[in-house]
């Protein structure tokens, strides 16, 4: 497996593929995600979507062991978003990703035990004996 080289190494999403987007007015290259189309109408149906977009940009995009638990998180943070939403009915969950930034992520990861993080795993651990 490829060590980890940066935040946009997920092969099933590139940050800087337009993926065919572009503007009908300039006919450049564009990134629709910050448009009313995307924001309003749908990213509110694909959470998934949303989600590993998060993911990556914060540098859980590829196939490690952190990057697969920052994928097992999804359910957490859509049970958060739900308890938000009882605070803020107007809450997006787009917005409610972005109150998660700044290292949370990687905060939580690090205070979870070695076994928790699957660093300790004594089934795979070889034993030899002599005698």
């Amino acid at each position: 497996m490829p060590a980890y080289t940066g935040w946009n190494n997920n092969p099933f999403w590139r940050p800087n593929n337009w993926y065919g987007g572009t503007n009908p007015t300039t006919g450049q290259s564009q990134d629709w995600y910050d448009t009313p189309l995307v924001r309003d109408d749908l990213s509110p149906e694909m959470p998934r979507g949303e989600y590993e977009r998060f993911l990556t940009e914060q540098g859980y995009g590829n196939f490690g062991r952190k990057d697969e638990w920052g994928r097992s998180m999804y359910n957490r943070t859509d049970s958060g978003y739900q308890a938000a939403q009882l605070t803020n009915p107007n809450l997006s969950y787009r917005d409610y990703l972005n109150t998660l930034e700044g290292g949370w992520m990687d905060n939580a990861y690090a205070a979870l035990s070695a076994q928790a993080r699957g660093d300790n795993t004594p089934g795979q651990t070889r034993r030899i004996m002599w005698g």
